[in-house]
This record gives C-alpha cells, structure tokens and sequence, in this order.
C-alpha cells in the first residue's frame, strides 16, 4: 500500500501530521517525541512566520519544511524510524488537495527501499 496524504476533514486518516493544537508544536519543537501531537507539524505558516521573521507563500513554506525535515531526518535517528514507520498510511493534515508538507513526507517515505 502507498503511502498517501488526505484531507482530515473529509478522509480517514492514520497519523495526523499538523501542528500541536493545545501548544502548537512542530518539527522543530524540543522534547516532541515521534508518534506526540505535532511531531511532523510545519513550524512555517503561509503568511507571517515568526522563525523566519518574513511572510511565506505556500511554496516557500513547504520548502522550509523540506529543510528541516532532512536535516531531522539526517540527525536523529529515532525520527528517521518513526518516519519509516509511516509507510503505507494514510497521513492526514488540513492543507489536501493543496500542496502540503505531507507531500514532502510521503515522497521521501516512498523513495526509501
């Protein structure tokens, strides 16, 4: 089975994979273990971002996750499990059928042999 991102709010879903909602934690958040609310969350909105301290299309925001979410991937071994462990499910976040960082997840996820 593929890998796949849905629409939360119209799919069934496996692993939510946006922000925290209580606390909004992301990716970059310390001490959010893999499989915690938010642990592959965007830190970058569309719009202002107070990390980058400047305003992101789309684009550009799912580029800044892609950053780093290979430099994670690259430096912390438990998260690199955890996100191989996601293979074959279904990863739910808001932004479907609009480009997402789900997209950068599910591609890297489904490029590893």
């Amino acid at each position: 089975m593929k890998t796949t991102v849905v629409n939360l709010n119209k799919d069934s879903y496996d692993v939510y994979i946006g922000r925290g909602t209580k606390q909004r934690t992301n990716i970059l958040t310390e001490g959010v273990k893999p499989g915690e609310e938010g642990w592959l969350g965007n830190p970058h909105p569309i719009g202002w971002c107070d990390i980058c301290r400047e305003y992101h299309t789309r684009k550009e925001c799912i580029e800044k996750f892609k950053q780093d979410f290979y430099r994670k991937l690259n430096s912390d071994p438990e998260f690199r499990k955890a996100v191989l462990a996601l293979k074959g499910k279904r990863l739910g976040c808001y932004c479907k059928p609009k480009a997402c960082h789900g997209d950068v997840i599910k591609e890297w996820i489904e490029s590893q042999k």
